[in-house]
């Protein structure tokens, strides 16, 4: 009864070897170099970045118009472009600081760098060639 528990577990023994001789040998299947794995993530990482460049375009148009107005804050002008959601981010950062109407001057040229900067750029974005 010994020796054949004996043989028993070395044919299961050599059994696990051979399935893991097997599993060793089988390629590692990577996406390096996969084209369309490649392929999508720079699309949808295009996507993304043409919506934000879009956003920040739309928050700071909205700015540059309303800058004569002093609601604004110029500390939130001044990030909101680095927020992945700039409308949203401003609104509750100014909602928290408040306006500040003497700094109106500061927040107009600003906000029109900030357009001057962005705004081909969000075009080049929605537009891959």
């Amino acid at each position: 009864a010994l020796a054949a528990e004996a043989v028993g577990s070395t044919g299961l023994l050599a059994r696990r070897r051979g399935l893991l001789h097997r599993h060793a040998q089988s390629p590692i299947q990577t996406l390096d170099g996969e084209p369309c794995f490649e392929g999508r993530a720079m699309r949808n990482q295009l996507r993304s970045n043409a919506r934000v460049k879009a956003d920040i375009v739309e928050v700071y148009s909205f700015v540059s118009e309303t800058c004569n107005e002093g609601i604004h804050n110029i500390q939130c002008v001044a990030k909101a472009q680095f927020a992945e959601y700039p409308r949203d981010w401003l609104k509750l950062c100014e909602a928290k600081m408040g306006p500040q109407p003497t700094n109106a001057v500061a927040v107009c040229t600003y906000a029109q760098q900030v357009l001057d900067y962005v705004k081909p750029r969000a075009t080049a974005y929605a537009e891959p060639s």
